[in-house]
Order: structure tokens, then sequence, then C-alpha cells
């Protein structure tokens, strides 16, 4: 039983969770709404689980890979109202707010589950290598108790408190990703509407102190125009820099380059790029500025 999971929410994060703990000997249940999803990661060796109330009965560890808040409390409402349960532990991959963690750890407290905030950073690659960073918030004993697990499907563990802490650490680097973005967008415009190739722009960037993770990620769909199939979906980014401005706003905090993020990316939402790369607010860029980038060079012959 130590070494059995249920995985709710298959989508391209949760996919690569599950490729990688097969890979490490557990066995592994998955629950999602989708039948794709299910029967994607019941093609690698997992066990399809349409009733979650059958899954807890076999396993330790119960981790949630969902796209968000609202998703994150039905899913803990359904689980603490399922059955009586004991000991086990809820590892929350989402990326939620600090409020969200903290009301889903005392639902889960109150039946008997211990939960853990745990958001991720490294995409569907880092997913599927085991190389996610992840930054944990909950009890130190829990934690402990869950370490072995954690360091199975992540290479940097981070803890950071109490519940909230995790949240709150993975809000913050994703506003950083989506303003280094928005700006990068505006970057590439000027360039190209100066005659510089957005190629070699990418590539002054990246050997200058302009260089940056997010630029490493997620530059290439800036330079090639292609925002599909997206690295992080311009859904998800939307999503988290709306929690960062909730929690700003929880803090009694004002946001000046939050805010203006938040618009592009209110924007950008309206025109049904939803799946797309959240890159794609270049688009958005684009269009409020009436110019577009030239891209009839894609790259210099060497």
């Amino acid at each position: 039983m130590s070494k059995s999971v249920l995985v709710v929410g298959a989508g391209r994060m949760g996919f690569g969770v599950i490729q990688t703990l097969l890979k490490k000997d557990y066995e592994v249940y998955v629950n999602d709404p989708s039948p794709v999803a299910m029967e994607r990661a019941a093609n690698v060796g997992a066990v399809r689980c349409n009733q979650i109330e059958r899954a807890l009965m076999n396993v330790k560890y119960i981790i949630f890979s969902l796209p968000g808040p609202d998703q994150v409390l039905e899913m803990v409402n359904k689980i603490t109202q399922s059955r009586p349960v004991n000991g086990q532990y809820i590892i929350d991959l989402s990326t939620i707010d600090p409020e969200t963690a903290k009301i889903s750890d005392e639902l889960c407290r109150q039946s008997g589950l211990k939960y853990l905030e745990a958001p991720v950073s490294g995409g569907p690659k880092g997913a599927a290598t085991g190389t996610l960073s992840i930054m944990v918030g909950g009890d130190k004993e829990d934690f402990e108790q869950t370490k072995d697990l954690l360091s199975d499907i992540g290479k940097r563990i981070f803890y950071l408190g109490p519940t909230g802490s995790g949240s709150l650490a993975k809000i913050c680097n994703n506003i950083v990703v989506a303003t280094t973005v928005a700006v990068l967008s505006e970057a590439f415009l000027l360039a190209s509407l100066g005659g510089i190739e957005p190629y070699k722009l990418k590539d002054i960037l990246e050997n200058s102190v302009g260089n940056s993770r997010t630029l490493e990620l997620f530059g290439h769909h800036m330079v090639s125009g292609d925002f599909s199939p997206p690295t992080f979906a311009l859904s998800l980014m939307h999503k988290d820099v709306g929690l960062f401005i909730k929690t700003m706003e929880q803090y009694k905090l004002t946001s000046f380059v939050g805010s203006v993020t938040h618009q592009i990316y209110q924007g950008a939402i309206q025109h049904g790029w939803d799946n797309e790369d959240h890159s794609v607010i270049l688009k958005y860029i684009e269009l409020i500025n009436n110019k577009k980038i030239n891209r009839t060079v894609k790259e210099e012959i060497k």
C-alpha cells in the first residue's frame, strides 16, 4: 500500500507524473472526467478508477493535478464525504490560492486525511522525467512522511512552512513568468518593426543579461508564431495571474506591474486562444498596436 497512489487529474501534468510513478514501480490508479485522458493513462500501465471510493481502499497517497481552486475544493469535498478515511495523504500539485489551500487542509483534517499543498514548476517535461521543482506547504511532520514520494516526482523540493506558503510561492513564480512574457512580446514586436528578425533578438537575449528561463521555455513560440501545442496554456496562466491579483488584494497590497499583466491576459483570453500557449498574448500585443511581427526569415542558415 505504501507504493500505491491515486492520481486525480490526468491532463498533461498529471499524465507526466503518472509516467514517472510507474517507472519507479508505484501502483498507480487514475481518475479523470475525460475518457481520453483515462485511456491514455491506462495505456502506459495505470489502473482506471471511475469510482474514487474504490481506489481509496487501496492507496496511501492521493495526488491532485487539477486545473484550479474550484476543482480542488470539489474533489476535497467528494473524497471527505465519500467514506471515513484515516491517515491517507492528499498531495495537491495544483496551482491554487493560499486561502483555498487552507480551506482544503481544514476539511481534510476534520475527516482524518492529511493535506499538503505541493504546487510544481517544470512543465509536462519535468513531470514526465521526475525533475519538477516542488513548493510544499503544510505540517512539517506530514512533509517528512511524504518526502520519499515527493523526491520520486521532483528534483528540487522546497519546504516553505504552514499551509498556504506553497501556493503563495507558486503564484509569485507564475506572475514573474507571465510578466516576463508580456514584456518580451513588446520587445519582439519593437525589434521586428525596426528590422531585427525575431530569431536574432532571441539569440541576443539568450547571450545577454536579458536571458531568462522564461525565454528559454517560451521564446520559440514567439519567434515562430506557432502557439500550439502549448507549453503552458493561456487559460491556465490567465487563472494564475488572477490568483496573484486576488492574493495581493487579500494582503491589502497595491499591484502595478501585476495589474497591467492581468489586463493583458484578460484581453487575450477574450479572443478564444484558451488552449494555445500563454505566450499567444504576443498576438494580442500585435492586435492592440495594429502591427505584426515579420517572420519571413525563420532561422539563419549556418
